[in-house]
């Protein structure tokens, strides 16, 4: 709601808060749209480093966006150190659940998709 300010005056640093507070529990969307929130510096500093632990969170209860973005940030050592085999690991958990962007993002690599 605060992040949209669908409903209430938007505020990104209350936003930021809540799901964070979400993010903590476990929650992989809160968890995901905090790493955004963070990495683009939204409602607070921007945080890379941050970003990517939240992201590789989701990540590891199979969020398809996470494991994108985790595999992103590994790719270009983005918050994290530059790691091509992290990177491949999550494109191909991503492209194990049927996700396009992954096939591309292997293929783009030189790797197989199967």
């Amino acid at each position: 709601m605060y992040c949209t300010g669908q409903g209430v005056e938007q505020d990104l640093a209350k936003g930021v808060t809540w799901y964070e507070a979400a993010a903590r529990q476990g929650h992989r969307t809160a968890q995901y749209n905090l790493a955004v929130m963070l990495g683009r510096g939204q409602g607070r500093d921007a945080d890379p480093a941050k970003a990517a632990e939240w992201f590789e969170a989701a990540a590891k209860q199979g969020m398809i966006e996470a494991q994108l973005a985790i595999g992103d940030a590994l790719r270009a050592g983005n918050g994290v150190a530059q790691d091509r085999d992290q990177a491949l690991y999550w494109y191909r958990q991503a492209a194990q659940q049927n996700n396009e962007g992954a096939r591309r993002r292997l293929q783009a690599m030189g790797e197989s998709v199967g």
